[in-house]
């Protein structure tokens, strides 16, 4: 028996990489098969230097034919594999020559493991070398945790979950991660196990990179998505809901009404808070797109998170001009204190979040204030928004981003709701504490508080403009270490998971209690009624 089976794909435009070739036939372990996929139409086959490559060892099994897609393609790999591990060698990518030895050694170390990823090196057209590290698994439910290209999965658990689900055309890897996730560990090795050869950013999209300032993963960082193929959205929707079911925590309940004791007033309609930290440039762009508003029953609580630029100087003379302007000094730079400390010292019904260097459009309190009066059973409303530059222009590649993506299951994987988010200020203090100072104080905290109020309360979505978002070089987004994005956002999700498991045994017991609940038999009422 084999040792280990790598796949190669090749696919219509590729040629077979030799060096990738040679890099799995000189292993350091012997026990090697190699299965070349050949999925090019028949006239991108005819290549005489490939196929004296694909007959130059008797461990290169060939196989010309057509899938209909990379789930049955690797369903077909496990089906004529001759080893108990399945390794990916996706086009690109150069093993090290002790990549398959480490790979069975790691499997065998760790018996719960399904899939092994690692570090890698990536090298560009130019030849430049940079090494890619990867974060440990951490169970994450969103498709956004990095996997790298090549991975390595344990055959028996691929068997156990039914192997890749075909009904996948897009994301069948996501799936199944997914279910292998219900079961058994994910595996990082750390160290560079092999080189990929990546792609450029080319066309429009590389000067709109550029109007991002983005450094995230995908082609447009954290904008990737909004460019993804409508039919993958749909399915990566799809497999996160499977998973929620699998595991308990998909949510069917109605959700509740916000409700206040009877006759209660609030001294403004709206507290619009602003944190603020070296924001000189932009704070008060911020402060008059609040002040020329259609609606005008609001507060702005501007909270100054030490800044040592002249932002608390620019908005005192704010404060000098407008009454509904206030000013909270705090010397600590951490995102969720400051909103908390702002959250106590307003005075609205509602909050609405502004970021100092973002802009509201006129009518944005207009349209939230109506759609939350409107709807009992919204604690959030959410809006559309679009993205600015440096000087407040549009950038219109993008357009207007909705979210439509979004509901209370599928929020389990999406990022967020999207902005803007007016609350009820006394519900998210009251009922769930406020933002989450300890595990959240820099990111994450209002994804976090929002998975929580969809847990029974909706969130609804408002269909207008309400927000600008700025884009510029020193956007906190921008210079967030990136493990503590993945990290925090994975955490969010992971406690959501079992929040919801929870709840849902919760329902079932009661309903349980109801359906068991043994009825009145018709003698004792008779007999009750003759009394």
């Amino acid at each position: 028996m084999q040792k280990a089976t790598i796949v190669m794909p090749l696919k219509s435009g590729q040629l077979a990489h030799e060096k990738a070739i040679l890099s799995i036939l000189q292993q350091s372990i012997d026990e090697i098969e190699l299965l070349i996929l050949d999925t090019r139409p028949e006239n991108e086959r005819k290549n005489a230097k490939e196929a004296k490559l694909f007959k130059s060892n008797p461990r290169i099994y060939y196989f010309a034919r057509q899938f209909k897609n990379n789930a049955e393609m690797m369903n077909f790999a496990i089906e004529v594999a001759k080893s108990a591990y399945l390794i990916v060698n996706p086009y690109g990518v150069v093993f090290n020559k002790d990549a398959a030895e480490i790979y069975q050694n790691t499997f065998i170390q760790n018996p719960k493991t399904a899939m092994i990823y690692s570090h890698y090196v990536d090298i560009n057209n130019e030849g430049k070398e940079t090494k890619v590290e990867l974060y440990p698994d951490e169970h994450d439910t969103s498709e956004n945790w990095e996997y790298g290209f090549a991975k390595a999965y344990r055959i028996e658990y691929l068997d156990y979950i039914g192997r890749f689900d075909e009904s996948f055309n897009h994301v069948e890897d996501y799936d199944v991660r997914l279910c292998l996730d219900d079961y058994f560990d994910m595996t990082l090795v750390p160290e560079v196990m092999y080189q990929y050869n990546s792609k450029p950013v080319e066309g429009p999209n590389k000067a709109l990179t550029a109007k991002l300032h983005t450094k995230e993963a995908g082609k447009l960082g954290a904008f990737t998505y909004l460019f993804e193929d409508k039919d993958k959205s749909l399915e990566l929707e799809r497999a996160c809901k499977n998973m929620l079911r699998r595991r308990g925590a998909y949510l069917y309940r109605d959700n509740e009404e916000v409700t206040y004791p009877k006759g209660k007033k609030f001294p403004v309609m709206v507290s619009v808070i602003i944190p603020c930290f070296n924001r000189a440039d932009y704070i008060g762009k911020a402060l008059d797109s609040v002040l020329r508003q259609t609606y005008q029953n609001f507060e702005i609580v501007v909270v100054d998170n030490g800044s040592t630029d002249s932002s608390i100087e620019v908005v005192e003379k704010y404060c000098k001009k407008y009454k509904q302007i206030h000013l909270i000094k705090n010397k600590i730079n951490i995102i969720s204190v400051s909103l908390n400390k702002g959250l106590k010292g307003a005075k609205g019904k509602y909050y609405a979040q502004l970021d100092s260097d973002d802009e509201y459009a006129p009518d944005c309190l207009e349209n939230m204030v109506n759609f939350l009066e409107s709807h009992p059973k919204c604690c959030v409303a959410v809006s559309y928004y679009q993205l600015i530059d440096e000087n407040s222009k549009l950038i219109p590649e993008l357009g207007t981003i909705e979210h439509l993506e979004y509901d209370r299951n599928n929020i389990m994987r999406v990022g967020g709701a999207g902005a803007l988010r007016c609350y009820h200020r006394e519900i998210i203090l009251k009922e769930f504490g406020g933002f989450d100072e300890k595990d959240f104080g820099s990111f994450g905290e209002d994804y976090d508080l929002n998975l929580r109020i969809s847990e029974k309360y909706d969130i609804g979505r408002v269909h207008a403009v309400c927000y600008y978002y700025r884009r510029h070089a020193n956007n906190t987004d921008v210079i967030r270490d990136p493990y503590m994005k993945f990290h925090n956002k994975a955490l969010t999700r992971a406690r959501a998971l079992v929040r919801r498991q929870k709840l849902n045994m919760e329902l079932e017991k009661q309903r349980d209690e109801m359906i068991n609940k043994k009825p009145v038999k018709k003698a004792a009422v008779k007999k009750a009624a003759k009394k």
